[in-house]
């Protein structure tokens, strides 16, 4: 990934690619250079706090872990990433 390149990247953890397309198996989630979340081998859609913040645009269960139970590859329509807004700043 380049500096210069901003936007929706995710990185495979598998052979650690990076590509602008979800990719199978365990992956990072980032916005403009920003780690926003994880989907891990379980398909649990884990989300970090940071100034972005994705949220889902389906009704999946948010487990104990307070991570969301996806029970499948996640898609492009699962998801939209916007300003967080708790870390906005005052």
């Amino acid at each position: 990934m380049k500096l210069h390149d901003f936007g929706l990247w995710f990185n495979s953890l598998h052979d650690n690619r990076w590509t602008t397309s979800i990719p199978s198996g365990v992956f990072d989630i980032y916005y403009d250079g920003i780690l926003v979340g994880q989907q891990d081998q379980d398909f649990r859609l884990i989300i970090y706090d940071n100034d972005y913040i994705i949220r889902v645009t389906q009704d999946f269960y948010l487990d104990e872990s307070l991570s969301y139970r996806i029970d499948r590859p996640l898609v492009m329509d699962d998801f939209y990433i916007e300003l967080n807004p708790y870390n906005l700043p005052s």
